[in-house]
């Protein structure tokens, strides 16, 4: 069977989902979270959690609410939503559900070491409820903050005992996301073969699943490698695939910058309108953020 089919024969109910009773709100909740609508995707996992009824399908549906809010930008609403999180238990998987959440809003606002602290406790309150998959997953939110701090080595370690509990769990998602974390650990390491090609695993499961933000990020860590090696008609086709998944009636650093690179790839490669066209775009969206260092990159695509 080959790897696409292996991972779509994985698409069931996970460890990590706390299927509430109204499934259907539950599933459209995360394929609108996956595909970028935020607003559809909290008013889903809203009425799913109405319907829930133990504390960890509650607290499991919560932490997906937060993760829709930071992916969105709307950290705000984000932290206030944590104090009824934290009320739905301080043990087992509803405190690791919402002291993963905790982790995340923390890593939005910079603070890697309340991160990690939040983290290792979701870990050790997974494990004390026998939850594998929701221990895994701690595990590797832990591993990224590893990875931020250029400890790629231990990020990976961690990342390696991850994988087999989410592969174990039918995770796609989850799975998918350690693969790509563990990829970039191999690239700070200087693995970069398989590094790369672990990222690529990670790109056709968000593929696969419809999930935005992370085809995105995949496709920038790869289009970054490419540019380094003056591969640039392949740093252009992940370049192009990212820019597809941006909003470009929002811009963003991250999508300025994908623009002021897909200009270099295109210079390189002599399409001098298309180059002129996204120095355009890094530029228009540079000026409407009004950061000067954003601007001084655009003005010099």
């Amino acid at each position: 069977m080959k790897w696409r089919e292996t991972f779509a024969s994985w698409l069931k109910p996970d460890e990590l989902s706390g299927r509430a009773p109204n499934a259907a709100d539950f599933d459209a909740g995360l394929a609108a979270m996956r595909a970028g609508d935020a607003d559809a995707a909290l008013e889903a996992f809203l009425r799913a959690e109405q319907a829930a009824a133990p504390q960890t399908e509650k607290a499991s549906i919560g932490r997906l609410r937060v993760q829709t809010l930071l992916r969105a930008g709307r950290r705000d609403e984000a932290a206030a939503l944590a104090p009824s999180l934290r009320a739905l238990g301080n043990t087992g998987s509803a405190a690791a559900h919402w002291r993963s959440a905790e982790g995340q809003i923390a890593a939005d606002h910079g603070d890697a070491a309340a991160a990690r602290d939040q983290y290792e406790a979701a870990e050790s309150a997974a494990r004390t409820a026998s939850n594998g998959a929701l221990q895994a997953l701690a595990s590797a939110f832990q591993a990224e903050i590893y990875l931020s701090e250029s400890n790629a080595g231990y990020a990976a370690r961690l990342l390696r005992a991850a994988l087999p509990r989410l592969a174990a769990a039918g995770d796609i998602e989850h799975g998918g996301l350690c693969t790509g974390i563990l990829g970039l650990a191999l690239l700070q390491a200087g693995q970069e073969g398989e590094g790369a090609a672990l990222i690529g695993r990670a790109l056709e499961t968000a593929d696969l699943i419809g999930d935005r933000l992370r085809v995105r990020r995949w496709s920038l860590a790869l289009a970054e490698r490419a540019l380094a090696e003056a591969r640039y008609y392949d740093a252009q086709t992940h370049l192009r695939r990212a820019l597809e998944r941006f909003d470009p009636a929002m811009p963003s650093p991250e999508s300025i910058t994908c623009q002021c690179d897909a200009a270099r790839a295109a210079l390189a490669l002599g399409e001098h309108d298309e180059a002129i066209r996204h120095g355009e775009a890094a530029l228009a969206g540079a000026l409407a953020l009004q950061q000067p260092a954003l601007l001084a990159k655009a003005q010099t695509t």
